[in-house]
């Protein structure tokens, strides 16, 4: 018997009209046929092009990913391959049960799919539509592998049950009003789920009532404890919940209300920062948490435990610890199927993959990190002009340094801010080439010299200055070489004097204001002193640049300059409004025309009848004046 008819609860008819209002679930019938064969090849995202463009679809080939291999693992192989819609990856979740050897891939973009691709050919299984507008945050498959749980994301936040060996939608509600971080399926009890988000917890559990299969929801009350978001969360085979909190403690929960919270002893901290991980097995719980520890506990320890009722605290010590340095913990997965072997791979919240070893009964093998790359985005490049290296600053404030002939990463450097834009100077104006500008968020602009012919690769950041209150958003260098303007968030542009000596020197001129933060910067086609500045709300300023620091800028930085200014304004609202009025007004004439037809018809069954045509085909509801003749 599947896990659709197994452990699904009998509700009577009241409480099931009590709680009818709470929830909107719907089933939808399958879209496709069950036995379709799909073309993987057709589930390929490709460029965003206009209806107009010239540029060919393939003007650019995918060559390699720069990422930092380790030294260790030279013999391990990636592979790629392009999401279905171009809207970015949301959740990755292989099937656990044996007999299948699927993964199932949530995609984020305009009515996002999910798909479940066969391992490791990667050929299409199934194709799962309609369980979110947007995006999705997580997915899940239920221990017999049959039925698969999907949480969507903003705007609709619905969880949705499929039965996805027929396409087919079982359940489908609103989850709850703010972000969902992770759904899971009791691996114990059947038919019962738990997902978690935003300061919140919420039980779920499939009930059979008299109209048809539904998803019944509770959400937890923290009562004393403070609200908390929560990552991790573990469903325990005594109906019992496990969770995280954000501040590092395990939560038990019992019939939608927390048992216990567990601390270390004198009341320490189970973990440094948020669980987001937990795991059971032969009576060991295990945590995984952002602080790069994973922490054993002795459940029965935890579970027996009766505090009293003023203080539901336990305080007890992991019976085993293990940490990585530099680690942020943020998903394990088990390396092989062989129970005998404790290596997992871990995904790092700092950017890459690490392989770690969770022995219990020797000592651990140290931790490899199998490569890394930037943590979130990487807000600027920067190709080498005189040999074949670029660079990358990413939002995490990392530099990376690549030979990208040699497909080698060189070079690492972490800032003490967020990086917002890059730019490699020109030869022309720092004759040996190794000098990189940096903005940050932190309205700091720095200015470094990159040591790659050297024996001693490095970077040495050789002036540091601070020309906005907020992130530096856009900066750029006149085509001669003698002004740098940047733009930040602050609401301001900043001028420097560019100086050469045995480097480059910036010398500050002054600041104007403008009207909203930066978006872009440019300089006049003709005039090499003149700037044009793109703000946020459709402002296009033009000025020219002082080229020197001005003698009434002794007490502040304010320039006097004259601005032009003009204001771009959307037509976008009026075209659609404009759109939406002929829509309107073809209903109306499309009405007015079956109007006029039933008049006609009036007139030829009712020969002396006078039919006031006006108010016949008007839009009002007022009664048709008739009058007899």
């Amino acid at each position: 018997m599947s896990q659709t008819d197994e452990g699904v609860e009998e509700i009577p008819v009241d409480e099931e009209e009590e709680e009818e209002e709470e929830e909107e679930v719907e089933e939808e019938e399958e879209e496709e046929d069950h036995w379709s064969i799909y073309d993987a090849d057709t589930f390929v995202s490709g460029p965003f092009q206009s209806d107009n463009c010239t540029i060919p679809e393939d003007i650019l080939k995918f060559q390699y990913p720069f990422v930092v291999t380790s030294e260790k693992e030279k013999f391990h192989t990636i592979s790629f391959r392009r999401s279905a819609l171009g809207g970015g990856i949301a959740h990755i979740k292989a099937n656990p049960h044996p007999e299948f050897n699927h993964v199932a891939i949530a995609e984020n973009g305009n009515v996002p799919l999910i798909i479940v691709y066969e391992w490791p050919s990667m050929e299409i299984n199934c194709v799962l539509r309609g369980g979110s507008s947007r995006l999705y945050s997580h997915l899940d498959y239920s221990s017999d592998g049959l039925l698969l749980v999907s949480q969507g994301g903003e705007p609709d936040y619905l969880i949705t049950i499929w039965n996805w060996p027929k396409r087919k939608i079982l359940l489908r509600t609103k989850s709850y009003v703010n972000d969902v971080f992770r759904v899971k399926f009791s691996p114990y009890v059947p038919g019962q789920l738990t997902s978690c988000g935003i300061a919140h917890i919420k039980f779920w559990k499939m009930a059979r009532t008299f109209t048809g299969l539904k998803l019944k929801g509770e959400l937890g009350r923290f009562g004393k404890t403070e609200f908390s978001d929560i990552l991790g969360v573990l469903p325990m085979p005594d109906e019992k919940v496990v969770s995280g909190c954000s501040w590092g403690n395990i939560l038990v929960w019992d019939a939608g209300l927390i048992k216990l919270e567990v601390f270390r002893t004198l009341r320490r901290k189970c973990h440094d920062g948020p669980i987001v991980q937990i795991s059971f097995n032969e009576g060991e719980l295990t945590t995984v948490a952002m602080d790069g520890h994973v922490k054993v506990w002795w459940y029965d320890k935890i579970d027996q435990a009766d505090p009293p009722d003023d203080d539901r605290v336990i305080q007890i010590e992991p019976t085993y610890d293990f940490y990585t340095p530099g680690l942020m913990l943020m998903c394990l997965r088990k390396r092989y199927p062989d129970p005998r072997d404790t290596t997992y791979f871990a995904q790092d919240g700092n950017g890459g993959f690490w392989i770690i070893d969770l022995n219990t009964e020797d000592t651990p093998k140290e931790s490899v990190q199998l490569y890394k790359c930037h943590a979130g985005k990487i807000v600027a490049i920067a190709p080498c002009p005189w040999g074949p290296y670029l660079v990358s600053l990413g939002e995490d404030g990392r530099l990376y340094l690549y030979a990208y002939q040699m497909k080698q990463f060189i070079f690492e450097h972490q800032f003490p801010a967020k990086g917002t834009c890059l730019i490699w100077l020109s030869p022309k104006l720092a004759p040996y080439g190794d000098e990189l500008l940096m903005g940050f968020d932190d309205g700091t602009l720095r200015l470094s010299i990159l040591s790659i012919r050297s024996i001693s690769m490095g970077i040495k950041v050789i002036q540091t200055t601070k020309p906005h209150d907020k992130s530096i958003t856009k900066m750029t260098i006149n085509p001669d070489n003698t002004i740098l303007v940047t733009g930040g968030d602050d609401c301001t542009l900043f001028f420097f004097q560019i100086l050469v000596h045995d480097h480059v020197e910036l010398v500050p001129i002054g600041y104007i204001r403008v009207p909203n933060p930066v978006t872009c910067l440019t300089w006049h086609f003709e005039k090499t002193d003149e700037v044009l500045v793109g703000c946020l709300h459709g402002e296009i300023l033009q000025l020219k640049a002082p080229h020197h620091p001005q003698d009434y800028t002794k007490v502040s930085y304010l320039l006097k300059l004259d601005v032009q200014e003009n204001k771009f304004v959307t037509y976008k609202a009026q075209i659609r409004r404009d759109l939406k009025i002929k829509e309107i007004e073809a209903r109306k004439a499309k009405k007015v025309e079956k109007k006029r037809i039933d008049m006609e018809k009036l007139k030829v069954e009712n020969p002396g009848l006078d039919i006031d045509e006006e108010v016949f085909l008007g839009e009002n509801n007022r009664p048709v004046s008739v009058t007899r003749c």
